[in-house]
């Protein structure tokens, strides 16, 4: 039982990060953008963090 649990939540960790990198790309529309013009070094931050949760699973 603590297999399926560990993939499940890894699973959602690594969609978790896709949805989390995806919107913290500085493209005007969305929100990395916004970000990024207010502080640049918060942006880095949640990029890393970000990118760190591809490699939980």
């Amino acid at each position: 039982m603590t297999g399926y649990w560990s993939l499940y939540l890894g699973i959602i960790a690594l969609i978790n990060g896709w949805i989390a990198f995806f919107n913290l790309i500085p493209v005007p529309p969305l929100d990395g953008s916004k970000i990024m013009r207010s502080d640049f070094n918060a942006w880095i931050i949640m990029l890393a963090a970000a990118i760190a949760l591809w490699w939980i699973p």
